[in-house]
C-alpha cells in the first residue's frame, strides 16, 4: 500500500471521531504532505477523490441538522482540510462529474456562509498596493457590526471581538471614527452582557472574556468604566481579562477585584503575577501570598485545561517541598472524579507539582504508587519523578 493510501486509511479509521477529532488530523496529514511529498503512486488520485468526495456527501447531508456554531466551525474546518487534501491531486473541479460540484459548490455555500464574520475582519487588514498598510473606515466596521445584529450563538458572536484582536498590533489603521464605531459596539455589547447578571451563560461569559481583553487596545473612558465594574458578575474568568486590561490601562484597579481573583484557587497565582508584573504586588492579600498557597493556584489553573481534568480537582492538599535544580518545588496531592482520567484514577489521591520554574505539572500517578513508607523516602522517590 502506498504512503498516500496509508495516510487515507488512517484517515478512514477517525470517521468515528468527533469533528473537531478529524479537522485535526486531516490537518496533519496536510501538514505531513507539505514538510515531506511521498512518492506518489499509481491509484493514488483515485483514492483520494473517492474518499474526499464520499466524506464531502456526508458533510453536506449533516448541514441541515447542524444548530450551533461550534459545530458549524468544526465541520468548516474539516471540510477546508479536505479541500486542500483533494486540490493536491485535482486542482481543478472540471475534473469532476457534475454531481460531485454540485456537493462541492453545496459545502462551499455553507463554508461562505459559517465564515463570513471572520473573514470579513481579515479583509479589513489585507495589505494595499504594494504592501501599504490599509486604511479601515467607519463603514467598514459598520457593516460588520450590521453583521452583529442577525447573530445570536455566543460563541458565533465570539469570533467579532477575537478576530480584531487577532489584528490588535493593526488596530492602528483604524480611522478616528472606525475606532468610535468599534468602540461604541463592544461598549453596548458588554453592557448587554452585564444586564443578563446570573442569567448568563457560562459561553456569553467566555465571549466577554474577548472583550475586555479587547478593551485595551480601543481604550476610552467608557470602555474602562464597564471593565471596572465586571467584579459584580462574579465570574473571574472575566475578572482576570479585567484586572490585566486594567493595568494595561494604567486605570485604577477595585480592591474587590483583587480580592475576588486571591482568593479563587484557580486565579490567585496569575492574578499575583499580573500585579507583581505592574509593580503593586503589595495590594494582594498577604494571607494569600504564602508560595504554598500560590503554587496550589498554579496546580489548579493548569488542571484547569480541557487537556487535563478540564475542571478544578474535587480535593487538593499540601504534601511536601523538594530541592530540584531549578529550586524548590511544591507537591500536592488532589483527587478527582473528572472524565478525563480513567476509571482506576478517580477518587483516588494523584501527586502534581509547581514551581516558579517549569509551571504547574502532573503525570497523573496515584500517591499509592510512590508511597515509599516514610514521608522522606516517599519525597525522594517523587524527586525522581518530576520531569
Amino acid at each position: 500500500m502506498s504512503k498516500i493510501k496509508k495516510l487515507i486509511a488512517d484517515l478512514q479509521r477517525m470517521r468515528s471521531e468527533t469533528m473537531e477529532i478529524r479537522g485535526r488530523m486531516a490537518a496533519y496529514v496536510n501538514d505531513l504532505l507539505d514538510k515531506k511529498p511521498p512518492l506518489r503512486m499509481p491509484g493514488d488520485k483515485r483514492a483520494v477523490v473517492d474518499f474526499v468526495m464520499d466524506e464531502f456527501g456526508k458533510l453536506a447531508a449533516q448541514i441541515p441538522s447542524v444548530s450551533r456554531f461550534r459545530e458549524a466551525d468544526n465541520l468548516c474546518v474539516y471540510a477546508n482540510e479536505l479541500f486542500l487534501l483533494m486540490t493536491r491531486f485535482v486542482p481543478s473541479s472540471d475534473a469532476l462529474t457534475e454531481q460531485q460540484r454540485s456537493v462541492v459548490e453545496t459545502l462551499g455555500t455553507y463554508i461562505d456562509k459559517t465564515e463570513e464574520l471572520p473573514r470579513g475582519i481579515d479583509n479589513l487588514f489585507v495589505p494595499g498596493e504594494n504592501g501599504a498598510a490599509p486604511v479601515v473606515n467607519a463603514s467598514d466596521v459598520l457593516r460588520l457590526t450590521d453583521m452583529m445584529e442577525s447573530i445570536t450563538d455566543p460563541d458565533h458572536r465570539c469570533m467579532f471581538a477575537e478576530g480584531f484582536l487577532h489584528y490588535k498590533d493593526k488596530l492602528s489603521c483604524l480611522t478616528f471614527d472606525a475606532e468610535a464605531a468599534l468602540q461604541a459596539f463592544v461598549g453596548d455589547d458588554m453592557e448587554r452582557l452585564l444586564a443578563s447578571g446570573d442569567a448568563m451563560t457560562e459561553d456569553e461569559a467566555n465571549g466577554l472574556e474577548f472583550y475586555v481583553d479587547l478593551c485595551r487596545y480601543i481604550p476610552c473612558d467608557r470602555l474602562t468604566g464597564i471593565v471596572s465594574r465586571l467584579p459584580s458578575l462574579g465570574r473571574n474568568n472575566v475578572s482576570y481579562y479585567a484586572l490585566g486590561s486594567l493595568l494595561a490601562l494604567k486605570a485604577e484597579v477595585p480592591d474587590e477585584l483583587i480580592r475576588q481573583l486571591a482568593y479563587d484557587d484557580e486565579y490567585a497565582y496569575i492574578a499575583k503575577l499580573e500585579l507583581d508584573k505592574a509593580g503593586m504586588g503589595d495590594r494582594f492579600p498577604e494571607n494569600r501570598s504564602d508560595p504554598i498557597v500560590l503554587h496550589k493556584s498554579d496546580l489548579v489553573h493548569w488542571l484547569t485545561y480541557p487537556t487535563e481534568l478540564g475542571k478544578k480537582p474535587d480535593e487538593i492538599k499540601f504534601y511536601t517541598t523538594v530541592d530540584a535544580p531549578d529550586g524548590k518545588v511544591y507537591v500536592y496531592l488532589f483527587k478527582s472524579g473528572s472524565d478525563t482520567l480513567t476509571e482506576d484514577l478517580k477518587g483516588q489521591w494523584l501527586i502534581g507539582w509547581s514551581d516558579d520554574e517549569n509551571g504547574a505539572f502532573s503525570e497523573f500517578r496515584t500517591f499509592a504508587s510512590c508511597d515509599r513508607g516514610t514521608p522522606e523516602k516517599t519525597a525522594e522517590y517523587i524527586k525522581s519523578c518530576l520531569r
